[in-house]
């Protein structure tokens, strides 16, 4: 009576690391599952002479045990005389999603169970009595198959990676486009306008859509002042905070202040500006772990 030889077959189908099985690496395996009469047959011999490993199972939940350690080649596979039972198999086979090259053997079953068994995932089917020269063209044909069906995956790996990459270099382009378009509207803003206010205004929203910032402070020393904005109201403890940093620099500065002026404070989606007197032309870095920017602007 034949056994199982899974000590011999599972060794063989571990996964590499390149990704590639052992099998590809040494030896191609092919598992041969059937009766222990089917095992007994001449054809197998003819598969060793032509270089491959033969592994014999008798039940189907052993090849698919071993099948879930790695991956074969090729399945020789004996239809039962319940032909449901081929359907069942190929079944659970895909569910493992390992491209396997599935040769049935069996009695005639008709046009109708053949095709729902190739469309279940078999390669071919061969009735009895088998040639062994029949045999070894469907094994190399499906082998091909399978080779050939691996480099097309390989290559829609590759491809959906290279689309995925263009699509990142495709809104990165979006992105500098938009800020593009945002840093000309600034600029034409800015030289459309000699109004004071409007230019800080129209300053503090451009420098919010281009640059993720939450809170900017400006400084002018002729006239006296220091403005400053806050994305939402949601920021103004920190935007006082900057207020009195700017102030007690200002305080250090000078030794006299003007009344404070009153303080102007649109929506949370427009420019919200505060004036005071100061001169100072840069804003204090905070004491906790935000980050904040100084740019002095020399205006002749």
């Amino acid at each position: 009576m034949v056994k199982d030889r899974m000590s011999s077959f599972k060794p063989a189908i571990l996964e590499s690391s390149n990704g590639r099985s052992a099998i590809e690496d040494q030896q191609l395996y092919v598992c041969v599952l059937g009766s222990p009469g089917f095992h007994r047959q001449d054809l197998w011999r003819h598969i060793e002479e032509a270089g491959y490993g033969v592994c014999r199972f008798t039940e189907d939940c052993a090849l698919l045990d071993a099948l879930r350690a790695g991956s074969a080649a090729a399945i020789i596979y004996e239809i039962p005389s319940v032909h449901e039972g081929a359907i069942q198999f190929l079944s659970q086979l895909a569910e493992l999603n390992q491209d396997i090259s599935v040769i049935l053997v069996g009695q005639e079953l008709g046009a109708e169970l053949v095709a729902q068994c190739l469309r279940k995932g078999a390669f071919d089917y061969l009735t009895v009595p088998v040639i062994a020269g029949r045999l070894m063209a469907s094994l190399q044909d499906g082998l091909a198959n399978r080779q050939a069906f691996r480099a097309v995956r390989s290559l829609s790996q590759e491809l959906a990676h290279s689309n995925d990459l263009l699509a990142g270099e495709r809104n990165a382009l979006k992105h500098w486009n938009q800020n593009l378009l945002a840093l000309n509207h600034l600029t034409q803003v800015l030289t459309g306008s000699l109004d004071s206010r409007t230019i800080v205004q129209s300053l503090f929203t451009g420098l919010a859509t281009l640059i993720p910032l939450d809170i900017i402070g400006l400084a002018r020393t002729e006239p006296q002042q220091v403005m400053t904005w806050s994305r939402s109201a949601l920021f103004h403890r920190e935007e006082m905070r900057v207020r009195e940093r700017l102030l007690r620099r200002v305080a250090n500065g000078a030794k006299t202040r003007m009344p404070l002026r009153r303080s102007h404070r649109q929506s949370q989606t427009e420019a919200v500006l505060r004036e005071d007197c100061a001169l100072s032309i840069s804003v204090p870095t905070l004491s906790d772990d935000r980050h904040t920017m100084t740019i002095p602007l020399n205006i002749a």
